[in-house]
């Protein structure tokens, strides 16, 4: 049975993430949002990072996740309970797949069906309840992709399928308690038999026996009502190897029932615990007072974001931090300066970790986020030099950026923050012009938080039409109130502010105002 909850058209499968996920998760903080997410159960951690790493292309896709994840949100306990009874299943099949070799060597064919019979019985007892969940609150729901999904349950699993199963499973249980199983088949080459076939189990009215019997309990059986005995021990060697045969085709009748319902638990599971990751994650969010609301599709450009803050840092400090806006209809490149510590890189990672979310059919953190759907998200952050790194942080942060540049599309956002700082300002601006010019005229979208100010005053001199300007705000007091306002290029990035703050104030120096008046001047 297909699931499809993910999709409307198809199952989960892990291929087509991000081209450069591992930077995304490392320099948007995406671990953060992941260990939330997975604090009910340690499986949901791999699913979240999987899911959310791979971003839907569609709005079809988009909108199918958003409705299901209403389900989800309104429905919680009954999808967490779900995802228990795949948990369930999968762990059984697990182990029973586990000593699939041991049985296929086992002599006492009586125990192989009875663990055969064990294993069933216990998938079917999961489909019912399955059945009995999906039966009490199909009228809940609002999504296509659940009410599909009960659907599809109905008619592949109702209750004219399960009786047969159920009345299979008595018939064989009988047979292991000491009944008869009559089979038929050809003779083939080398008078082998052949096209084997089992006609019928006979019940033992009088059943005693509740453990498996071997094959020669059987034939003691066979001999109070039949006609023949096997007195020699090739007669009773063929009757063993006659009866593995039917043992053999018996198990192969239930191998593709088996393999059908391990499909659908595993792919059961995987799904559910998004959802089921997701609708705690939210429940935890809505008790530390975050925002998350339902993003829409931007009509133009790249969108509108109001009331859009950091998430992962929210989550950090446990309260809502500051919010900003922005509007970028016309717009597809974003240089943001001004103040070093007002909150410029925080407003990058707010934008890229809700773009991430948008992709991914999830609640985002903004009060109003209309977005555009995106080929492919990177991310090129300045890091720390460690040990781990094999080169000296340019070559390592050209590296990246060379990565980047062989993978990207014209339909792809960029997100660059303090790109190329670890070496001086002519030669950063340099190398960022030629990647920045080469990639807007390739048609990305960009948002770019930098300090080089001979880059920002190029590009602001330019006067391109699809270019915009933020600044981090300073008070005239020295405070930061980190939101971010459009600006042209500032001459400082007033470093002055965190030395006084540090060291104290410093006497008999050039203000940045009277730095950036004769610069102006000049």
């Amino acid at each position: 049975m297909k699931v499809w909850l993910l999709y409307p058209d198809r199952e989960w499968e892990s291929r087509s993430p991000y081209a450069k996920k591992e930077d995304i998760i490392k320099d948007l903080n995406f671990h953060i949002i992941f260990k939330m997410m997975s604090r009910e159960d340690e499986y949901f951690y791999p699913v979240a990072s999987q899911v959310m790493m791979k971003p839907l292309l569609t709005r079809r896709d988009i909108e199918y996740r958003q409705e299901m994840m209403k389900d989800a949100t309104k429905n919680s306990e009954t999808f967490m309970e779900i995802y228990s009874i795949a948990t369930s299943a999968m762990k059984t099949i697990e182990k029973y797949n586990e000593t699939y070799d041991r049985r296929k060597g086992d002599l006492n064919s009586g125990a192989m069906v009875t663990e055969l019979l064990n294993f069933v019985s216990f998938l079917v007892k999961q489909l019912n309840k399955l059945a009995y969940i999906i039966d009490e609150t199909k009228g809940e729901y609002t999504s296509e992709a659940m009410k599909s999904f009960c659907e599809r349950f109905a008619d592949e699993y109702g209750n004219e399928k399960m009786k047969k199963i159920v009345n299979e499973m008595y018939h064989l249980d009988y047979w292991t308690a000491g009944g008869k199983l009559t089979i038929s088949g050809n003779c083939g080459c080398g008078m082998k038999i052949d096209k084997l076939e089992v006609n019928k189990i006979h019940r033992n009215k009088r059943r005693k026996a509740a453990r498996p019997l071997n094959v020669l309990e059987k034939v003691n059986i066979m001999l109070k009502s039949n006609t023949f005995a096997l007195e020699l021990e090739e007669e009773k060697e063929d009757a063993r190897q006659l009866e593995k045969i039917a043992i053999g085709h018996i198990l192969k009748v239930y191998d593709g029932f088996i393999k059908e319902l391990k499909i659908f638990f595993e792919q059961l599971r995987f799904q559910m615990a998004f959802y089921a990751s997701c609708a705690s994650f939210y429940k935890r969010l809505d008790k530390i007072g975050l925002m998350m609301s339902v993003p829409t599709f931007a009509t133009e450009g790249n969108g509108t974001f109001i009331g859009l803050y950091e998430l992962t840092y929210a989550i950090y400090i446990q309260k809502a931090p500051v919010v900003n806006g922005l509007r970028m209809t016309d717009k597809r490149l974003l240089f943001v300066t001004g103040a070093n510590q007002g909150g410029k890189s925080t407003f990058l990672r707010s934008i890229g970790v809700a773009q991430v979310l948008f992709q991914a059919g999830m609640l985002v953190p903004a009060e109003i986020f209309s977005g555009k759907i995106y080929d492919n998200i990177f991310t090129h952050f300045t890091r720390r030099e460690d040990s781990a790194m094999n080169s000296g942080r340019l070559e390592e942060e050209l590296k990246r950026m060379r990565g980047i540049i062989d993978l990207v599309t014209p339909n792809s956002l960029i997100l660059l923050n303090e790109s190329f700082a670890s070496t001086t300002e002519k030669e950063g601006t340099i190398i960022m012009s030629g990647v920045v010019k080469a990639l807007s005229e390739y048609g990305c979208s960009m948002y770019i938080v930098t300090h080089l100010y001979e880059l920002a005053r190029q590009i602001f001199a330019e006067n391109l039409p699809y270019v915009q300007f933020l600044s981090a705000e300073r008070r005239n007091d020295g405070k930061r109130t980190y939101k971010m306002v459009p600006r042209q290029p500032g001459y400082t990035s007033y470093g002055l502010d965190l030395y006084e703050e540090v060291l104290g104030k410093i006497t008999d120096v050039i203000t940045p105002e009277e730095y950036e008046a004769v610069n102006v001047n000049d």
